[in-house]
């Protein structure tokens, strides 16, 4: 009985022997080695390694954040000491304010009385000026001369102009100079003081129109301080009008009056 061939393949899977002819007994082709499975062990080993660098990550992590924390907590602390210590500067400089403002006030207070005083001492030291100049007379355009004797001169002119007072002029006549640097250009002014207010005032009224003055080209006028001379500059064009137009007008310390109503510059 002939054995029956067993097909376990296609034409590619029969080998040809040494006659040629194929054999119908080959084995077939070797199938792949199936994958190894994983034993329970391993698994719960890798799980173990994952859950301890999970947990070495977190406590890393946690101590990170402790020193984090504990350095915020220090830099809290400096930075409330140094508030604190801005505080204390400040209620120390708002302290110091309120004792300088009360300290302006007072000297507010004090420099207002002051100038207040100082004004009056100015109004009183001024007419003090003004009192003691009454005693006085200046002279205007005598002509100056070289080592001149300014007192002789003086009292020359005077007992020409006043002839009774010549056996008493050393007691009615006083000082008597020149004032302020020699200039080439002009005589110097000559200031006198007379003794007494009614020997000034009385040659004061003489020589307004006596003949010696006209002749020696000379003028006897007041001894006005720096005010008053300013303040009668001040009112004059309106005084040498009111002249021209006729009217009366005169001068009475610094104020002027025309037909007696004072003038204001």
């Amino acid at each position: 009985m002939a054995l029956q061939e067993h097909a376990y393949g296609g034409p590619e899977n029969m080998e040809t022997n040494a006659r040629g002819t194929k054999n119908t007994l080959t084995s077939p082709s070797k199938a792949p080695a199936p994958q190894k499975k994983s034993k329970p062990d391993d698994v719960l080993t890798a799980g173990a390694h994952v859950e301890d660098a999970s947990n070495a990550a977190i406590l890393a992590a946690i101590g990170t954040l402790q020193n984090m924390m504990q350095d915020f907590k220090a830099e809290l602390m400096q930075n409330t000491l140094t508030i604190a210590n801005i505080a204390k500067a400040v209620e120390f400089n708002s302290a110091e304010i309120k004792e300088c403002k009360e300290q302006c006030q007072k000297l507010h207070v004090e420099v207002k009385q002051l100038k207040e005083e100082n004004t009056e001492l100015g109004k009183r030291a001024a007419e003090l000026e003004r009192y003691k100049r009454r005693w006085n007379l200046r002279v205007n355009g005598l002509q100056e001369g070289k080592d001149e004797n300014t007192r002789q001169i003086i009292s020359d002119i005077i007992g020409k102009i006043v002839p009774h007072w010549r056996e008493n002029m050393d007691f009615i006549l006083d000082s008597v100079h020149r004032l302020g640097p020699s200039n080439a250009n002009r005589p110097r002014q000559i200031i006198m003081q007379l003794t007494g207010r009614h020997f000034r005032d009385e040659l004061w009224r003489i020589t307004k129109l006596h003949p010696v003055c006209k002749d020696l080209n000379i003028r006897f006028a007041e001894d006005l301080t720096k005010e008053d001379r300013e303040a009668r500059r001040a009112v004059w064009p309106k005084v040498e009008q009111a002249r021209k137009a006729g009217l009366k007008a005169v001068f009475r310390g610094r104020h002027a009056f025309i037909n007696g109503q004072k003038i204001l510059p």
